[in-house]
């Protein structure tokens, strides 16, 4: 797919038309949400995360769009929120770790950012995101 890829805008048009084609698409909606988080439009994909929650509450990826999308515009409790709402749906996804861990770090919880770090390279050994974002954190607080 294209937002794997990076190609945002095609991965945004591949979205629109499958919402074209089935309105109630849960999964092109937070997909979406994901490409217009990627571009910039981050109000644009807190929307789309929202209309994808709503139609279908118990999926991951939403959130963990949303959270990164939150925390970016420097809603670090919402962006909390959201990670913690993703580790309860699936508690041995890396990513709510490491997104939880970055809205904590912003917010000047070290320790629950280094403890989130550090449970997403449990989760996920070798997770390069993870452990740059531990290895920055410890050079900060030496």
């Amino acid at each position: 797919m294209e937002l794997v890829k990076g190609d945002f805008d095609s991965a945004i048009a591949d979205c629109n038309q499958a919402i074209e084609l089935k309105p109630n698409f849960a999964d092109a909606y937070g997909n979406r949400g994901g490409a217009k988080e990627g571009k910039g439009d981050l109000n644009g994909a807190i929307a789309d995360c929202d209309q994808a929650i709503r139609l279908q509450p118990n999926s991951v990826t939403p959130y963990i769009n949303r959270s990164i999308a939150k925390r970016k515009q420097g809603d670090w409790k919402g962006a909390i929120a959201d990670s913690d709402k993703a580790i309860h749906l699936r508690p041995g996804l890396a990513n709510s770790f490491l997104n939880r861990g970055l809205a904590r770090q912003l917010k000047g919880d070290l320790n629950g950012a280094r403890n989130d770090f550090k449970k997403a390279l449990q989760l996920k050994p070798g997770f390069a995101l993870a452990q740059k974002a531990l290895d920055e954190l410890d050079k900060k607080t030496e």
